[in-house]
């Protein structure tokens, strides 16, 4: 029998992942704020995403019913099974998407040529796929906890550019604030499982990289792996 998308036993993990999700990104606040004040406003920021995030995948199993969270599980899925018959198959995590549909195509998978018409298949879009699956083994390999993680990932990319913005425009935390972090659009639909979430870190990093690197006058090997790594 296969387990329902979002069974009622998720809900029971969401206590202890909440818990340590907040762990981390309270660690992740004090860091970037610069007063207890700051530090409130980045955790009101993260409890809006992680219910946006509970929200979205809501909205898309019982509301519409599909959409491209499903595709990109279901790539994961097929990743993750792949890995589980042979831990050698872990390399299709990090090999062109082409090595991993090769694969597939001499297992026989019957939906194949379905899901590579949809575009999961490709380079960009097997991306959620592949961090979907290395989220899958911290989290049981449960829909509606891997969609908070891919909220988390998204709260560190507005964070990131938060703290990066004031390090150019100072003297005005509180508009910065409002501008990246509570924009109703850019907060609920980055989050969940999907290819915006991986979007908002990957920017988050290679904006406050670029602040080093062209405002600030920070030269180093770390920076620029960071701009060429994310850039890619």
């Amino acid at each position: 029998m296969i387990p329902p998308i979002i069974a009622y036993y998720d809900y029971l993990l969401l206590l202890p992942y909440i818990v340590i999700f907040f762990l981390l990104a309270r660690k992740f606040a004090k860091k970037h704020a610069e007063t207890p004040n700051e530090v409130y406003w980045l955790l009101i920021n993260w409890w809006i995403k992680m219910v946006a995030g509970i929200l979205y995948a809501w909205i898309i199993v019982y509301y519409y019913k599909y959409g491209d969270p499903f595709g990109y599980k279901e790539r994961s899925d097929a990743l993750l099974d792949s890995i589980f018959k042979n831990w050698e198959n872990i390399r299709y995590i990090f090999l062109p998407v082409e090595s991993f549909v090769d694969y597939l195509s001499n297992l026989g998978y019957s939906n194949l040529g379905y899901y590579s018409d949809l575009g999961y298949y490709s380079e960009s879009n097997f991306m959620v796929s592949r961090v979907s699956c290395i989220a899958a083994f911290l989290t049981f390999n449960r829909f509606l906890i891997i969609s908070l993680v891919f909220s988390n990932l998204s709260y560190y990319g507005f964070v990131i550019i938060y703290s990066a913005l004031k390090k150019i425009i100072t003297g005005h935390n509180k508009a910065l604030a409002i501008g990246c972090l509570f924009i109703p659009s850019c907060v609920f639909w980055s989050s969940g499982l999907a290819k915006e979430a991986i979007c908002m870190i990957s920017l988050g990093i290679i904006f406050s990289s670029s602040v080093e690197l062209f405002f600030q006058n920070k030269i180093g090997f770390k920076i620029i792996l960071k701009l060429i790594f994310f850039s890619s």
